[in-house]
């Protein structure tokens, strides 16, 4: 049973919280009143996802269905290198990636970033898959096993990383899909641990804190797990410095509804860390 039905059966039973019922209830379709005619009412239709949950449809709607954006595909790829290697890393990435990164195919190597701030010898590389799922098959079953150069670049850099993870990501609905930045940035990815159960109302309360936090073009991707460690979300925001970084932060709180939504959402955090990143050279996001 998927969370939106299990969130649906619980509210009509009153074992949601109020600010829970709250979230869920805002996602009940409504039409203004010079819209309607008569006979007409606000309840859901029967072919959207809210009504088909409340009149027990077989059909599973998943909070990655509700939220995101279901062909606007990430794979993280966070590389822990070793100390002494790190230059030699991305000096051997340098001379293959350049190629991935100007790619105009359905995958292409968005952005390449170095830690600054956080495990400063690792290396973060965000692909963006532009057909979804279709793309990541074919990368990974067809296009990069069969690529020689690539394969050479893993064979020759195995021996300088401690350590290797990946996963992938959606982008959230309400968040604008990311553009390159020509210009030298700080980044600043944020990244939230969620307790299970809540990315819906989590996704809520940014639909509308996300306008207190983009007025500086500062939003670059809000994305949140498909494979690896579910209930993860990442926030990327990019910074012309550390000093507009401080301004920007301090000024959202004088936004309407921004403090009123990290009351609502911190409750809902397990952990959160920040790092500050640098582009390398061969990102789209500079």
């Amino acid at each position: 049973m998927t969370l939106l039905r299990s969130s649906v059966q619980q509210l009509s039973r009153g074992r949601l919280s109020p600010s829970a019922q709250c979230v869920l209830c805002s996602y009940v379709p409504t039409r203004q009143a010079s819209d309607q005619g008569e006979g007409e009412s606000d309840a859901p239709k029967s072919d959207s996802w809210f009504g088909k949950l409340l009149r027990g449809d077989p059909t599973q709607v998943s909070s990655s269905v509700a939220v995101g954006k279901a062909n606007e595909l990430y794979r993280l790829v966070f590389v822990r290198t070793k100390p002494e290697y790190t230059a030699q890393f991305i000096e051997a990435s340098n001379k293959v990636l350049p190629a991935f990164a100007k790619s105009e195919g359905s995958c292409r190597l968005l952005a390449a970033w170095r830690t600054m701030i956080g495990d400063s010898d690792e290396i973060i590389h965000l692909w963006q898959y532009r057909d979804g799922y279709k793309s990541i098959d074919e990368m990974g079953l067809s296009v990069l096993p069969n690529d020689e150069v690539f394969q050479q670049l893993r064979s020759d850099t195995l021996h300088m990383i401690q350590s290797q993870r990946s996963e992938i990501a959606m982008q959230f609905g309400f968040w604008d899909s990311p553009v390159e930045r020509p210009d030298k940035h700080v980044y600043d990815l944020r990244t939230y641990r969620l307790k299970p159960g809540t990315m819906i109302e989590w996704a809520n309360h940014w639909a509308t804190g996300i306008e207190a936090r983009k007025t500086h073009n500062q939003d670059v991707a809000g994305l949140f797990t498909h494979i690896g460690e579910l209930y993860t979300v990442h926030h990327i925001w990019a910074y012309k410095s550390f000093q507009d970084r401080k301004k920007i932060r301090e000024a959202s709180w004088n936004k309407p509804g921004w403090s009123q939504t990290v009351a609502n959402t911190v409750p809902l955090i397990k952990s959160v860390n920040s790092r500050i990143m640098t582009a390398l050279p061969y990102s789209n996001l500079k």
